[in-house]
């Protein structure tokens, strides 16, 4: 009697074969949240020096790099964030983990700001500096920003540049908290 016919082995799939490693979708997004990032910081090491980028300079100012790089952000972002909704076990749970994502990163930032980047970087006098209310007035952007509005300029730093804001993508977070809102609204 001769044996039952074998049935063929199956090809293995894509990411599954030798030398491939299989690809999150959540890493993918997240690559791309990387590479619109960098465009971002590419346009603005231009624009804070008051000089046109290259590429939109070549261009005829159609292809505008930092543009695309928000657009791009965000809408990666909305994806990433409703992901992270939905795995939530509820709304309270959801609006920790975004302020946890949010708030110590911030105030890491506006701290350094104000007490290493300000003082290495003003053209005041140091105690000057630290009298000046806008100073103290920085240190509010974290709740500032819950109310949609943020503090850019710190006192005597960065005043011969073109762009006088000290962190001028600070604009971005209150959309942000904006949007964390209303997915919860609207989901």
């Amino acid at each position: 009697m001769s044996d039952p016919p074998s049935s063929p082995a199956p090809s293995p799939s894509p990411a599954a074969a030798p030398g491939r490693a299989a690809r999150s979708p959540v890493v993918v997004l997240v690559g791309l949240q990387l590479l619109f990032a960098v465009a971002v910081c590419y346009s603005h090491a231009y624009s804070g020096t008051g000089h046109q980028d290259p590429l939109q300079a070549l261009s005829n100012g159609q292809f505008v790099p930092s543009q695309l790089g928000v657009y791009g952000f965000f809408v990666v972002s909305g994806f990433l964030v409703w992901r992270s909704l939905m795995r939530s076990a509820g709304a309270p749970i959801y609006l920790m983990k975004r302020a946890l994502r949010i708030l110590p990163a911030l105030a890491l930032v506006v701290l350094l700001s104000v007490w290493v980047l300000g003082p290495l970087i003003t053209d005041m006098d140091t105690t000057a500096y630290a009298a000046e209310p806008l100073t103290w007035r920085y240190l509010l952007n974290p709740w500032v920003m819950l109310r949609g509005g943020v503090i850019y300029d710190l006192p005597g730093v960065f005043t011969a540049l073109p762009v006088t804001a000290v962190n001028v993508s600070l604009w971005t977070l209150p959309y942000e908290i904006l949007f964390y809102g209303l997915l919860l609204v609207f989901l």
